[in-house]
């Protein structure tokens, strides 16, 4: 029995994906990428730990494919109410602690908004930065960058992914 040349290439397709290792971060891998997003006073070696996670043949588009997500997401609704509560109970953890009313007026409202919004842009950053240490000659870094950059709003992240973006633009060759 003779198969089809297309029906050949889909079966080498299927083969050589069931071969592949699957790309996939393990819990530790998606530890390291979360613990360098999330961190509030980081050092040079967590952003090292995923550039090199990122720069593996095997974790590379795993990797990338979280840091892109995180470089253009605007807002992640269950992230956001898991750290508005947290912002919540520290604030009325304090208030309780300076023997004042625990009540959450408008003002810590929009201030625990605020806080949210700056943590989640801060995590915006350290995923661009990731990616441009991952491959910062890659045409693909490049729109990465210009479209974080033309979603964050706030100066001073505008300032510093555009950094970045002057930083790749220079070393991506031209079409």
């Amino acid at each position: 029995m003779r198969m089809a040349t297309g029906v050949r290439v889909v079966v080498l397709a299927v083969a050589a994906a069931a071969a592949a290792p699957a790309c996939v971060l393990t819990p530790g891998e998606r530890h390291s990428v979360e613990a360098w997003l999330s961190c509030d006073e980081c050092d040079s070696a967590s952003c090292a730990a995923v550039v090199s996670l990122g720069a593996s043949r095997y974790r590379h588009g795993a990797v990338v494919r979280v840091l892109h997500a995180t470089a253009l997401t605007r807002t992640d609704s269950a992230l956001s109410r898991r750290l508005e509560l947290l912002f919540v109970a520290d604030s009325v953890a304090s208030a309780h602690r300076r023997g004042g009313r625990p009540g959450l007026g408008v003002g810590r409202q929009v201030w625990v908004r605020s806080s949210v919004g700056n943590w989640l842009a801060q995590r915006r950053l350290r995923a661009a930065q990731a990616l441009v240490g991952i491959d910062s000659t890659s045409p693909v870094t490049l729109e990465i960058l210009d479209s974080a950059l033309a979603l964050e709003s706030r100066l001073s992240l505008r300032a510093a992914l555009d950094s970045l973006r002057h930083k790749v633009a220079a070393l991506v060759p031209s079409p």
